[in-house]
């Protein structure tokens, strides 16, 4: 193997290596989104606190990286984060719907108990 050819090897290695570097994070929010859409309907509190770490360290990948993307990878990075947003802000919704009606039981039996120790005087 001569210097040229070692050197064009190492040049192509080093590209192909910057490459799926850049790639990584916006392949790892595809990948999380496909599955918010699949399966999210699902998951546990555990599941999406997974969720929340895995956008936090997506999204150090992404702005390490941010000066190298095109404008077109920016706004499907931007399409990709929208997505995982709607999903968040379904299981927030949820959780606020849920968290109401235990408030309104809790207030409800507040009330009898406060009217239940009246009565008793």
């Amino acid at each position: 193997m001569n210097i040229r050819t070692l050197l064009i090897a190492a040049f192509t290695l080093t590209l192909l290596i910057s490459c799926d570097t850049k790639q990584r994070p916006i392949d790892q929010l595809t990948d999380l989104t496909e599955n918010l859409k699949a399966n999210s309907q699902d998951y546990t509190e555990q599941e999406w606190q997974k969720v929340d770490k895995q956008l936090e360290q997506i999204n150090i990948g992404l702005e390490k990286y941010q000066n190298q993307y095109t404008d077109a990878e920016k706004e499907h990075i931007g399409k990709l984060k929208g997505t995982c947003l709607w999903y968040e802000t379904q299981h927030s919704v949820k959780n606020l719907k849920q968290g109401m009606k235990d408030a309104v039981k809790e207030a409800k039996g507040m009330i009898e108990g406060f009217t239940d120790a009246a009565s008793d005087k």
